[in-house]
């Protein structure tokens, strides 16, 4: 019995699973040796694990002693936690040993007498797999994330006779090549909606469903915006989550295809400058027959198109003759040897007859075309017209010995000095001043004719020289020296000096002038201009005296016209006064009420008049007083606009004003009322049957507080009178001379703004109407 224990001890040790079993009493009763191991370390102290032993105090001890995963700083919730799962078992869990990084599986079952098995199983390996895999997983996700291409895995299910395509996956690259922030997002956009042409799409999605591999398709697409993008796709089938998928990779390529488009037109661009450039592309095979020629060749000589592509030079120019080298340059002749020796030419020169007789001037260069084994293809190369160049040129060696004969014939000295001194040329001009012939100044320095060597050093300083012709100044130097004839005699001259690139050297080409009389007549002039200063100044003073009396006599005046005005406005207002109550009487007859009339309507005028003399005297003079208060602009254009209504209904014109917003401003009221009315009065008076007046108040400019405009539908004012507008008195001429006005208004108006710091002004179109606008200034100005 003993041996047959001792057997069935061994054979449960030998297995890799641990077992414990516990009584109802929740003690130990018996394990297995691979339950011990699997214990924490302090399993190894004598007695702890034996029989006896309550499974609680032993989890307990575990927690205590921090060697199970869990319990820290909730012991007694551990262990509770632990005994529910041991007293009512609910199937497998883990326990996790930090000490030993031991990971364990554990079961426990009830026995029919009440009692506890336990079962473990070491999962340590397996739980590391399991990691490495997580780890792998988000690594390779993490990959597909950060991938440049986007990537899709797509389903295709058959829905109503179409092939409809689901997304399982999508990486962030495919939401933001599509312009969306999130997975969720893109997932939930309509595939439909991002491509361009749907037939396109139902293509793709045949080919997919049917397992067709893509390769580089491009297609067109649209992005969130609205905006379109051309994608490249490659697809492969692959089984994702047990169903059978396509995996589609995704390139943007909305760049390359710019870039591509870009490269079409400006091959379009190249063709369309190669043909219509001066210079002619040609090409040649390898036997060095023409295979192209641009069109301005023909157009240019004349030749048929068909005597010319598929023929050799030397075919073509046996036809029309051989062709001439100019200047003992190469003969075109000559180019199959340098093709055959790979040697490129350049500015050949050669003449072809035409068929009027003329002669054609061509400029060739070339080279030859060779293929991958150094073999040649053929010959490229361009030519161009040079005819009227060198026309030209032959026009400009006349013209350069035409303007040698007139450099000798100069009547200005004309000296050509090099760098280091010496002159190089001398023309007749200069033999003249200087009283000596070219011959023996040629060679000579420069001093021989400049005494002064501090002017010499400073018209050869060649730096200067330098930095003005890369300025592009043509004179580089101008001024007075004097010079000095053969004769010992020195001279005032005025010199220009030019830096000349000639050739292969750089010269000062010095033209002097001869000034003695001039300055003989400058020293007349001085003389003359002191005399006339004298002069001017005698008349200045008698101006000042003149201008000082004319305005004594303009005060006088201004004092005159007040005076005037007050002495006249008492009779006036009896008169008026005597006018007005005969209009009153009830028992004045029919026969007089007409001239009663004309007694006040002479008068009120007269009146006017008289008030608008004062208002003017009293501006010229000064004499004007204005207060200044806080004006709301609303209710006294509206006070205006009421005074002017019988007026307006009089003469059939519209007022307007719609302003209701407050607008204040810091001015005197009644000036400012006073400018106001004779705009409104104007605009009334100088309007059209049925037109209208329209008051508006705008922002004024930098400093102004506001600007207020009137503008009538009127008869407008010539361009050649506006300048007259503003004088006194000055009725301006316009085709209806019955209008009544003293012709001072708009002047006194004009020296009113002045007074109050405003600015006054107006536009017109004769024919189509006038503004006339008042500015008034911001209340800091104004004070």
């Amino acid at each position: 019995m003993q041996a047959s224990e001792a057997r069935f001890r061994d054979g449960i040790d030998a297995i890799s699973e641990g077992f414990a079993l516990y009584d109802e009493d929740e003690r130990l009763v018996a394990f297995n040796e691979p339950y011990r191991t699997m214990l924490p370390d302090f399993a190894k102290i004598p007695g702890f694990i034996a029989p006896g032993n309550k499974f609680e105090d032993m989890v307990r001890k575990s927690a205590e002693m921090g060697l199970v995963a869990g319990a820290e700083g909730r012991l007694d919730e551990y262990v509770a936690e632990r005994m529910e799962k041991f007293r009512n078992p609910a199937g497998p869990f883990e326990i996790f040993q930090p000490s030993r990084g031991l990971w364990m599986q554990s079961e426990e079952r009830k026995t029919a007498t009440g009692g506890t098995v336990c079962i473990r199983w070491d999962i340590t390996e397996q739980k590391k797999a399991a990691e490495i895999l997580i780890e792998r997983e988000e690594y390779l996700r993490d990959l597909l994330e950060k991938s440049p291409m986007g990537v899709s895995v797509m389903r295709h299910d058959e829905v109503d006779g179409q092939i409809v395509a689901r997304r399982l996956f999508t990486n962030r690259s495919l939401a933001t090549m599509f312009g969306y922030a999130t997975y969720e997002e893109w997932n939930h956009a309509s595939v439909v909606d991002s491509w361009v042409d749907q037939t396109a799409l139902q293509n793709l999605n045949r080919k997919l469903s049917s397992n067709e591999l893509l390769n580089d398709q491009e297609a067109q697409r649209r992005r969130k915006d609205g905006s379109e993008l051309w994608v490249s796709m490659s697809s492969r089938p692959i089984r994702f989550n047990d169903q059978d998928c396509t995996v589609v990779w995704h390139f943007d390529i909305t760049e390359r295809k710019r870039a591509q488009q870009e490269l079409k037109d400006s091959e379009a661009r190249f063709r369309g400058f190669a043909e219509t450039a001066s210079d002619w592309l040609w090409e040649t095979d390898a036997d060095g027959r023409m295979t192209h020629m641009s069109d301005g060749f023909f157009e240019v000589t004349g030749f048929p198109r068909d005597e010319i592509i598929g023929y050799t030079r030397k075919e073509i120019f046996a036809r029309y003759q051989a062709a001439l080298t100019v200047d003992g340059t190469e003969n075109p002749n000559t180019h199959p040897t340098d093709v055959r020796q790979k040697k490129p030419f350049r500015n050949v020169q050669v003449q072809y007859p035409r068929s009027d007789g003329s002669t054609l001037y061509f400029v060739s260069n070339g080279q030859p075309v060779i293929d991958e084994n150094d073999e040649i293809t053929g010959f490229r190369g361009t030519s161009v017209d040079v005819t009227e160049r060198r026309y030209a040129e032959e026009a400009l060696r006349s013209s350069e010995e035409r303007l040698a004969s007139i450099l000798e014939i100069a009547p200005e000295a004309i000296v050509s000095v090099s760098l280091s001194g010496e002159i190089q040329l001398f023309n007749k001009g200069a033999e003249a001043i200087f009283g000596c012939p070219s011959e023996e100044m040629i060679g000579q320095p420069v001093s021989a004719l400049i005494p002064d060597h501090h002017q010499v050093r400073r018209m050869l300083n060649f730096e200067r020289f330098k930095s003005a012709a890369e300025a592009a100044l043509p004179v580089l130097r101008r001024g007075d020296i004097t010079a000095r004839r053969a004769n010992g005699e020195d001279f005032p001259a005025e010199i220009s000096v030019t830096c000349l690139d000639a050739g292969d050297q750089t010269v000062l080409l010095f033209v002097l002038r001869d000034v003695t009389d001039a300055k003989a007549m400058e020293q007349a002039l001085r003389r003359s201009h002191d005399d006339l200063e004298d002069r001017v100044r005698h008349r200045t003073r008698e101006l000042s005296e003149a201008t000082a009396e004319a305005e004594r006599a303009n005060r006088a005046k201004s004092d005159f016209l007040s005076s005037m005005s007050h002495e006249l406005r008492t009779p006036m207002n009896a008169i008026l006064g005597f006018g007005q109550l005969l209009e009153m009487d009830p028992d004045l007859k029919d026969d007089l009420k007409m001239p009663v009339s004309e007694i006040l309507n002479a008068g009120n005028h007269l009146l006017q008049l008289i008030s608008e003399i004062l208002n003017l005297s009293q501006l010229e003079t000064g004499q004007m007083e204005l207060n200044f208060e806080t004006v709301d602009l609303v209710p006294l254009i509206n006070e205006i606009h009421r005074l002017m209504g019988p007026s307006a209904v009089e003469n059939e014109v519209r007022l307007s004003f719609a302003s209701e917003t407050s607008t204040t401003v810091w001015t005197d009221r009644v000036r400012l009322k006073q400018v106001l009315l004779n705009f409104l009065s104007n605009a009334v008076k100088y309007n059209r049957q049925g037109g209208s007046v329209v008051t508006e108040i705008e922002p004024g400019a930098a400093g102004m507080a506001c600007r207020i405009l009137v503008r009538d539908t009127g008869i407008g004012i010539a361009d050649d009178q506006h300048d007259k507008v503003f004088e006194p008195f000055n009725r301006l001429q316009t085709n209806r001379p019955a209008i009544e006005g003293t012709g001072i208004g708009m002047a006194v108006s004009k020296r009113i703004a002045e007074a109050m710091g405003a600015r006054l002004g107006f536009d017109s179109v004769l024919g189509e109407g006038t503004t006339f606008w008042l500015e008034l200034p911001a209340r800091a100005e104004a004070l």
